[in-house]
């Protein structure tokens, strides 16, 4: 009896990092036009289809991909590294501007996974730009904003209690990118404990978009991944969002201090939520 295709357990295969490259090359030999297009729209389904672009390019994989199916991801491919370098501008333009100001940022999520742990511009999509300032910088950190012409699309006072948010509502200017200018990772309302001050020690010196800015420990930014995937959006960022995770771990791996991973997230109270994220994580993306 012949085994039924499991396209997103061959897109799991296929993009984990931990995949070895001889096996990739035979897995994809053996497919058939009908099981690309499954592992295509399936692709897409978990919003990974720029990711199984450029790693298709890099490994010469498109020679098997059948060729409407190639345009079709070379199109997404494409408008997807002009919207990202677009992003990029628009961070380069605000992070100038921040570090004018005195006011250190801490690039977040897509901004920094861009650029640090996915290969190419055009790899993964980034729907807005997340940066973190310090809670005493949000009025220094909005007038630059206002001043750079960017408006917030709902209300907000900094003066009220503001405990069931972790940023400033999106906000945007006529032709760039949605901002969302962060506090802090998590809601105060939600069942966590994070030290804001303790997260801002531990962070890292970096480059974003060519200007200098800070990352969160590595430590920090798995538990961010976890809590951000699992428990504020219900897992529904699916393959994708474990995508981000598995990448950082391989690529972090030696610098990762697991026991300090462990007191961080005990100190957060994000236990349960990091061993469900990190079980996934092995399970599905083979990432130990």
């Amino acid at each position: 009896m012949a085994i039924k295709f499991d396209p997103m357990k061959v897109l799991s295969i296929v993009l984990s990092p931990a995949t070895a490259h001889g096996e990739i090359r035979e897995l994809l030999a053996s497919l058939s036009p009908e099981q690309w297009d499954a592992l295509v729209s399936e692709a897409y389904r978990q919003e990974l289809a720029a990711l199984l672009y450029s790693f298709l390019a890099r490994q010469a994989g498109t020679q098997a991909l059948p060729l409407p199916l190639k345009e079709k991801l070379n199109r997404t491919y494409l408008t997807t590294a002009a919207r990202n370098t677009l992003t990029l501008h628009d961070a380069e333009i605000l992070l100038n501007a921040s570090q004018k100001a005195g006011i250190p940022a801490v690039g977040l999520k897509g901004v920094y996974l861009l650029e640090h742990v996915y290969p190419d511009v055009g790899a993964r999509p980034m729907n807005d730009l997340d940066l973190l300032v310090k809670k005493h910088d949000l009025p220094k950190g909005l007038e630059v904003m206002q001043e750079l012409g960017y408006k917030a699309t709902t209300y907000f006072d900094l003066a009220d209690e503001n405990i069931d948010t972790k940023h400033v509502p999106p906000m945007e200017k006529p032709g760039g990118a949605l901002v969302e200018l962060h506090w802090t990772l998590l809601e105060e309302n939600e069942p966590f404990t994070l030290d804001a001050d303790a997260i801002w020690d531990r962070t890292l010196p970096t480059k974003i978009a060519g200007v200098d800015a800070f990352a969160l420990g590595v430590e920090d930014l798995v538990l961010h991944l976890c809590t951000h995937l699992t428990y504020q959006h219900f897992l529904n960022l699916g393959l994708r969002g474990l995508m981000d995770i598995a990448l950082v771990i391989h690529k972090f791996r030696p610098e990762i201090d697991w026991q300090k991973l462990v007191e961080i997230a005990r100190s957060w109270g994000a236990e349960r939520v990091a061993a469900l994220t990190l079980m996934l994580v092995e399970t599905q993306l083979n990432v130990p």
